[in-house]
């Protein structure tokens, strides 16, 4: 007889407001269970888009320079992709770029760095790496190297399917 993994789960009421002709409020408690599991993607998510809207200004340098179509392509900022959350993402060159500020030059930042570039790695996924200070001081070269490295990763990927 096989044994089901149990899962740790909790519930929690949400509640909404939901407006009615004449001006009138409805309020809406909906009670919700959700799986620890769950509620990390869940948060993974809300963080993403926190840090989307408080970006460091390197990133904001960076962002104002790549999004749109600028690069050719589609760039994504803040990112949830498998578990950790990607300052910015190319999905047609499968490319992830980082803007690493001081708090990545610690010995636990930099094994954490590691571990996600693994992942993102055996995934297929390249990830580019530029210091705030190199953003800072040479934001043409970061932007000329970023869009010379998405047309290779383009052309490499167009090739292999």
């Amino acid at each position: 007889m096989k044994l089901k993994k149990k899962t740790k789960s909790f519930n929690y009421w949400s509640e909404s407001a939901v407006r009615l002709n004449g001006g009138f409020f409805l309020l809406i408690s909906t009670y919700l269970e959700m799986t620890i599991q769950d509620s990390k993607k869940v948060w993974k998510k809300e963080r993403a888009k926190e840090m989307r809207s408080h970006m460091s200004w390197p990133e904001r340098k960076l962002w104002a320079k790549i999004h749109g179509k600028t690069t050719g392509t589609m760039i994504h900022s803040q990112k949830v992709m498998f578990g950790y959350i990607l300052d910015f993402w190319c999905p047609d060159a499968k490319l992830a770029i980082e803007v690493d500020g001081k708090q990545h030059l610690t010995a636990s930042a930099q094994k954490w760095d590691a571990t996600r570039d693994a992942v993102m790695s055996k995934a297929g996924i390249k990830t580019l790496r530029f210091s705030a200070k190199t953003i800072d001081k040479n934001l043409a070269g970061v932007v000329a190297m970023i869009v010379g490295e998405i047309a290779k990763r383009k052309k490499l990927l167009d090739a292999v399917h």
